[in-house]
């Protein structure tokens, strides 16, 4: 009986043993899936003046992270210890500097943390201190050079312009180098003064941190040969026409000039009695009067012709000299309505003759061929309308021709 017991026993222990083995695998797999190390944070750094803000995705399962810094010794040591709910940490630093960071997860189990893999993050922040203009010359009529102070740091800067000192400055350029610490401004007017403010910028993985602007500095007012100034004439100038002439009222200002313009208008709108009337009040014996107009129904020249042929002496007998100025070119030879640039020319052929038709005191003056010469620039985007500069070009010429 003693033997059967202790063979029993042992088949027990045996079958325990057998039953043991198969259950321990599974659940040292399982013990195993539960320490996994979690997934790195995949971080993003960014910068704003002199801080420094990380931003991550929640990694799944993790208990929290860890962030290590680059220091001085050029080792990385312990920064932080960060919450597992948090995804953004903003650390204040300093200007012109670039700070390079390593960041972990962790999942704790039993009181012992499992690791992930470390990511790293680089965050340069903005350049400082503000940036300052040394200089600008006006070397043309229509282009000037601003310079400013050099900031190794920066990636690049970005150039403003505005046409008063506490006006709206808008952004006319933007330099994507360092050592690269002037511009020439090449769409200037004749007779304005231009305020510039620069700020210098780095570049981070998906954003630009930039330095503040300096104090605006002036570019003065240019004069030559050409300089739109009626003084020593003795006499004025009415500019009458649509909105090219619209867009010259706003951007061309002499002593002695004023304009009638409105957009999108043509023979109809001129020789009404609203603005004849408004003409002949402004002729004042003193003054003369070129019209520059037509793009918008360029067809109608036979009945251009004909109001010119009715106006013009009206003009004449109030003391004024007329100027009819013929049109520009299309670019690229073609409006966006399809008209092309020999539908000008046949307005500008019928208009010359009607000018040389009404004698002395009238002249026509051939803006088509003045601008094929001088090369046109147009607005972005544009075919009829012209850029400031040029419109100041066709301002000094009109002013030439009337002196």
């Amino acid at each position: 009986m003693k033997r059967h017991l202790r063979k029993c026993s042992a088949a027990f222990i045996l079958a325990a043993a057998f039953l043991l083995s198969l259950w321990l695998p599974g659940t040292a797999a399982a013990v195993r899936a539960e320490v996994t190390a979690p997934e790195k944070p995949a971080a993003v750094g960014s910068a704003r003046a002199n801080y420094v803000t990380i931003k991550w995705d929640k990694v799944p399962g993790a208990t929290g992270y860890e962030l290590f810094k680059l220091n001085s010794d050029r080792k990385f040591h312990w920064f932080k210890s960060i919450s597992g709910n948090t995804t953004k940490l903003k650390i204040r630093g300093k200007y012109n500097l670039t700070y390079y960071y390593r960041m972990r997860s962790y999942t704790r189990v039993n009181g012992k943390k499992i690791y992930s893999g470390f990511c790293s993050v680089k965050v340069k922040t903005a350049p400082s201190p503000s940036t300052v203009i040394t200089s600008t010359s006006r070397d043309k009529s229509d282009s000037g050079v601003v310079t400013w102070k050099k900031n190794s740091y920066a990636d690049g800067y970005e150039i403003y312009r505005s046409v008063a000192a506490n006006g709206d400055y808008q952004k006319i350029a933007t330099i994507e180098s360092s050592s690269v610490h002037a511009v020439r401004d090449t769409r200037l007017v004749t007779n304005r003064t231009y305020y510039y403010k620069v700020r210098a910028y780095s570049k981070n993985v998906d954003s630009v941190a930039y330095g503040s602007f300096g104090k605006s500095k002036s570019l003065e007012k240019y004069s030559d040969e050409e300089s739109p100034a009626m003084t020593g004439t003795g006499r004025k100038l009415l500019v009458v026409g649509d909105s090219r002439v619209l867009f010259m009222s706003t951007w061309c200002q002499s002593a002695g000039v004023s304009y009638i313009a409105k957009s999108n208008i043509g023979i109809d709108w001129l020789s009404s009695a609203e603005i004849q009337s408004q003409i002949l009040s402004a002729l004042d014996g003193n003054t003369d009067i070129c019209v520059w107009i037509g793009t918008n129904d360029y067809d109608y020249y036979n009945r251009y012709a004909a109001f010119y042929k009715m106006a013009v002496p009206q003009w004449k007998a109030k003391g004024a000299r007329v100027y009819l100025a013929g049109l520009g070119q299309f670019l690229g030879g073609k409006d966006g309505y399809g008209s092309t640039d020999s539908d000008l020319v046949r307005f500008n052929t019928y208009l010359k003759k009607t000018a040389l038709s009404l004698g002395s005191g009238v002249k026509y003056l051939n803006l088509y061929s003045y601008l094929a010469k001088k090369g046109v620039s147009y607005l972005s985007g544009d075919r009829v309308h012209y850029s400031e500069a040029t419109t100041s070009l066709i301002y000094r010429y009109f002013l030439a021709a009337v002196k």
